[in-house]
């Protein structure tokens, strides 16, 4: 049975979260994950505020937070294509109330969703939390999601320099419609694609998937 979590009333954040891993691992893992997820973003949303000044509105922010999960024995192994149909017939059922018959969702929900498979689980098996003050920073660091462009076409190629730079040298590496973000970046992952779509975002410095955590690292 799918279990889609309805928006409150007032402006969510977070993301449209696919689970795509039905294994009997999977069902101790896919809350353990979740669990860490909000975890992490909790963490660094109260970090984030503070550097602006703004701890003081951690709480509110924290409860506006509104991860839909999608958990749904269908999508197990299911392909990007397949879960880019799936995100679309979700959108579709969202709110139009807006005067100009926009949808009433944060932008970020339009372009990104979520997938967290088999491996993403094992990535966040036995993976330290915030309160875990002893833990390596690589540790922290290892727990991923894959995050998905809500639409793609192939053969699309990153620039050559990232579009922040206000320059375009060229064309790079083909952008496989996806990259991996680790758990403890998401809320600043979060933060930068409001301006930002995946594209955009996506570092040209890998050699077999893009990891956006390494994006200031050689291949």
């Amino acid at each position: 049975m799918s279990s889609e979590s309805s928006e409150p009333e007032t402006n969510p954040w977070g993301w449209v979260i696919f689970r795509t891993s039905y294994t009997s691992d999977s069902e101790t893992l896919w809350p353990q994950a979740i669990s860490l997820l909000n975890a992490w973003l909790d963490d660094q949303t109260r970090i984030s505020l503070r550097k602006c000044g703004e701890e003081e509105e951690h709480e509110e922010t924290m409860a506006q937070l509104q991860n839909v999960l999608m958990d749904d024995p269908s999508l197990d192994k299911a392909s990007f294509d397949q879960l880019r149909l799936r995100f679309a017939a979700w959108l579709e059922t969202q709110d139009t109330e807006d005067e100009d018959g926009g949808k009433n969702l944060p932008l970020q929900r339009f372009k990104n969703f979520i997938v967290v498979d088999d491996l993403v689980l094992q990535s966040t098996k036995d993976a330290p939390r915030p309160d875990n003050k002893q833990a390596k920073a690589k540790d922290k660091l290892a727990p991923y999601v894959k995050v998905v462009a809500a639409q793609h076409r192939d053969g699309t190629r990153l620039p050559l320099r990232s579009a922040r730079s206000g320059q375009d040298a060229g064309q790079g590496k083909l952008f496989p419609g996806y990259m991996k973000v680790s758990i403890l970046d998401l809320r600043f992952f979060w933060e930068e694609s409001f301006t930002y779509d995946l594209l955009d975002l996506c570092p040209n410095n890998f050699t077999d998937e893009p990891d956006w955590s390494k994006r200031y690292s050689l291949s």
